[in-house]
């Protein structure tokens, strides 16, 4: 979602804080804003963010639907500005993880507390 939308961090992602009431709110009235996804993503997008978890589709629900069955490795589904995007966050976590093995292999838990003050 942030990455077609380009709002890193998410849609609760905002300048208040902390701001868990508008969080709170929005996760139970405000629907998710996928008009920047490929047309046969939106509906299937919409189903997986259902408030109702009784609604939502299963993983394999979701392979199985039209949108994902019909790419072949020729079709260009996401634009090239989106696959960028996917490309550096998954630097960033693949850098975020390096970082964490490398804290986690010299310290533990209870000597990382100073994290929490960043």
């Amino acid at each position: 979602w942030a990455i077609f939308n380009g709002r890193p961090g998410g849609p609760f992602c905002v300048v208040d804080a902390p701001p868990y009431a508008r969080i709170r709110q929005a996760t139970i009235s405000d629907t998710i804003d996928c008009s920047r996804l490929p047309v046969g993503l939106q509906a299937l997008t919409f189903k997986m963010a259902s408030k109702d978890f009784r609604q939502r589709p299963t993983a394999v629900d979701v392979l199985n639907a039209p949108f994902f069955q019909s790419l072949s490795q020729e079709d260009a589904v996401l634009d090239a500005s989106a696959l960028q995007l996917l490309a550096q966050a998954a630097e960033k976590r693949n850098i975020q993880n390096l970082v964490a093995h490398e804290l986690m292999s010299t310290q533990n838990l209870g000597q990382l507390r100073h994290l929490n003050d960043l």
